[in-house]
């Protein structure tokens, strides 16, 4: 119980210390971060009213990591803290946040992720399964290439294709030949000798 209580007192103190603003949205890239987003976002969405959720900010900080300890060591940080997950409330307000439970990302990242499926051009006509896992068609390349920019999913889809960025186009031809009926000992002899 001790680390999850100097959990959220170390993330609060190592933002302030690389000189960040507490700005919570600009956070979400690290994994300990977007957690904590997706419970503040969780937490916003089950109290379903902006102003409810503003006049109970710290009750809801006292059910996360370690609020109170913190508030007793630093109650400027704490204060900070506070400051920083109203403004965050602010920017989460009326937004999908359903995405974010169903999804386990942040905001952040569910906003990017839409975003880079607009740009891809991928939407609800692009999972046709007659098309999607045959060789000419790149929707699930442009998928994945959305995904490894993700950060809750980018260094384990990274990993399965040797570190690095990532490469979008290898999970997909993976992908593709596992549906088309590939065994796996022709996929590891075709993607990874």
């Amino acid at each position: 119980m001790s680390h999850l209580n100097s959990t959220l007192i170390d993330m609060v103190r190592s933002a302030l210390a690389a000189g960040s603003q507490l700005e919570l949205h600009t956070l979400y890239y690290m994994k300990e971060w977007s957690a904590f987003l997706q419970y503040l976002a969780h937490s916003y969405r089950q109290i379903d009213d902006h102003a409810a959720f503003a006049s109970q900010i710290e009750q809801v900080l006292r059910g996360s990591f370690g609020f109170q300890k913190l508030r007793r060591e630093d109650q400027t940080v704490a204060n900070r803290l506070v400051a920083a997950v109203n403004d965050y409330a602010a920017i989460i307000r009326n937004q999908p946040l359903s995405l974010v439970d169903t999804t386990g990302f942040s905001w952040e990242s569910v906003s990017r992720a839409l975003a880079g499926a607009r740009a891809a051009g991928i939407d609800s006509n692009s999972w046709d399964a007659s098309t999607l896992f045959t060789a000419n068609d790149r929707t699930l390349q442009n998928a994945f290439g959305v995904l490894l920019q993700i950060p809750e999913l980018k260094a384990e889809l990274a990993e399965v294709t040797g570190g690095g960025r990532g490469n979008g186009d290898l999970l997909a031809r993976i992908v593709k030949d596992w549906v088309n009926g590939a065994s796996l000992a022709e996929m590891a002899n075709e993607h990874f000798r």
